[in-house]
């Protein structure tokens, strides 16, 4: 069957969606799915802005090859921009892959969950959620539900979150985070360390429920690894599920999140073609230009650019790099996928340092 409110395709039997918590008429009719649109590849380089120009205006002998540097280094990413075409890639839209393990069997409540809104929401702190105060416990266990659903199928807008919830290795996203559900908003903020202990509420969790994922396993962060449970009001707790039933999403939003994966990854190896063709060209035509200077994009850390060369070694040659070339180059490097630099100052054992590139 397929839900009218959100288009989600639901378990035959069911009487209210899993994916929007609508109760279900009883006939619906069926609707194809919407497709999502094709990824695109990071935007073309643009032009790089002129403002090396303004080098020519230092006085004393003992800036002009720092700014014929960086002169001719401008006017090498110029020569870039015009001749480098980034490669998109055609793809067609990739097909469920089928699967042969069977879906765990699990006793999922049937009554709807209750309507709900998050009160606040912030990175690495969590999510809050309120309820209403007479929501029952059965409500809470199809709203843990839902959550779980709409996590583990990464539609988190549909349940109201719209920004990331972790910060891990460096970017911003979903791996990982916790909702925690309130009968009321009087206690609703009790989690977050600018109200912890100070709240209406005072010491201790007066939460009805929660739900968590992206949790350790075996020294791993698994970010399917997931729990949820339903608080009383003695203080204990009850497990609804955890990632140990072994759960699997329906084969519809399974195949949904599989084309996800496939796409990313084909975006991922396009966008470091990308990168790597940029680092090569520059590099050939800094050489063209007389500038013994080694470019390379990092397969280690993708988001960094790395130029080596002994001119480096020289602190005002640095600087001057840092506060006159960079930020001419920002916007082309930002387009590229670049967010930082590393300057390696020559030798076999310098490991340069990183300078952030200044992307917003």
């Amino acid at each position: 069957m397929i839900c009218n409110a959100c288009g989600q395709q639901v378990p035959p039997g069911s009487t209210f969606c899993n994916r929007c918590g609508k109760p279900l008429p009883k006939e619906t009719l069926p609707r194809q799915p919407a497709r999502s649109p094709e990824p695109t590849v990071a935007g073309q380089l643009g032009r790089v802005a002129g403002t090396a120009t303004r080098i020519f205006i230092r006085a004393g002998p003992k800036a002009w090859l720092v700014a014929a540097f960086v002169v001719i280094v401008v006017l090498v990413l110029f020569n870039v921009n015009t001749q480098q075409q980034p490669t998109t890639a055609s793809r067609s839209a990739p097909e469920a892959e089928k699967t042969t393990e069977p879906v765990a069997t699990v006793n999922r409540p049937t009554e709807p969950p209750p309507k709900f809104r998050v009160y606040r929401s912030k990175m690495d702190e969590g999510t809050s959620v309120v309820v209403s105060p007479v929501a029952t416990d059965e409500q809470l266990k199809s709203l843990l539900w839902l959550f779980r659903e709409n996590v583990r199928s990464h539609h988190f807008k549909d349940i109201g979150m719209n920004s990331p919830t972790s910060l891990q290795w460096g970017k911003k996203g979903y791996l990982s985070g916790m909702i925690t559900v309130y009968r009321g908003e009087k206690c609703a903020g009790e989690n977050f360390p600018d109200t912890r202990g100070a709240g209406p509420c005072g010491q201790g969790d007066h939460s009805a429920a929660y739900y968590q994922w992206g949790l350790l396993v075996d020294g791993v962060f698994q970010t399917d690894a997931d729990s949820a449970g339903v608080n009383s009001s003695d203080g204990t707790s009850t497990e609804i599920f955890s990632y140990k039933d072994h759960w699997q999403l329906p084969a519809s939003l399974q195949a949904e999140l599989d084309a996800e994966r496939k796409t990313q990854q084909e975006q991922a190896k396009v966008e470091q073609q990308t990168r790597k063709a940029f680092a090569e060209l520059l590099e050939s035509r800094l050489t063209a230009s007389g500038f013994d200077i080694s470019v390379r994009a990092r397969e280690e850390d993708a988001q960094e650019l790395s130029l080596g060369s002994d001119i480096f070694k020289d602190t005002a040659t640095r600087v001057e790099f840092l506060h006159q070339v960079l930020p001419t180059w920002r916007k082309d490097l930002c387009a590229a996928g670049f967010r930082q630099v590393r300057l390696i100052r020559g030798g076999m054992f310098s490991t340069g340092d990183a300078y952030s590139i200044g992307c917003k």
